[in-house]
């Protein structure tokens, strides 16, 4: 059975570790070691995780499995969706799991509380980006009734990458 639960300061290591690690995973085998790398070290360092979780529109959840931690998600409220300007809802930033956990409904326990807690506040609507290129998550993410609203750069290290942006109403 997955657990979620709300993560804290205290759980910076942990969060900084599970961003490493599901990043790798997801992204190592369509990229180069050097881009990976830049990202990692700018993105996923301890004073980067701890600005995001001193952040009070973050929101970051911990699934759990038989006690371990095996997936995040970090959720920004008050995020303007960048195709619809002036439409503020609940941006799902980071959600992801781990390769040993996918299939065991980490990742629809995730969104189920992610979608909690846009209801909780009021939100019109959540948004995300995904890269074009990660089938598996753009199937997961339609499944969940978001749709295509446009597109915009993501900068991986020094690559220049394609994203999708998604969006639901709530």
């Amino acid at each position: 059975m997955v657990t979620i639960r709300q993560a804290f300061i205290n759980d910076l290591q942990l969060i900084a570790g599970l961003s490493r690690q599901t990043f790798l995973d997801t992204f190592s085998e369509q990229n180069t070691a050097e881009d990976m790398r830049l990202y990692l070290e700018n993105n996923f360092n301890g004073n980067a995780i701890a600005d995001e979780l001193a952040d009070t529109n973050a929101v970051f959840l911990i699934a759990e499995l038989k006690g371990n931690a095996v997936g995040y998600a970090k959720l920004l409220l008050n995020s303007p969706l960048p195709v619809n300007h002036g439409v503020i809802g609940l941006e799902i930033s980071r959600i992801y799991c781990i390769n040993a956990a996918i299939g065991t409904g980490v990742g629809q326990s995730l969104m189920n509380r992610s979608m909690d807690i846009a209801r909780q506040n009021i939100c019109d609507m959540m948004w995300l980006g995904v890269w074009e290129r990660n089938e598996r998550a753009i199937k997961f993410y339609l499944k969940n009734g978001f749709k295509k609203t446009g597109e915009h750069i993501f900068m991986l290290g020094n690559d220049q990458q394609n994203d999708w942006s998604m969006a639901k109403c709530m």
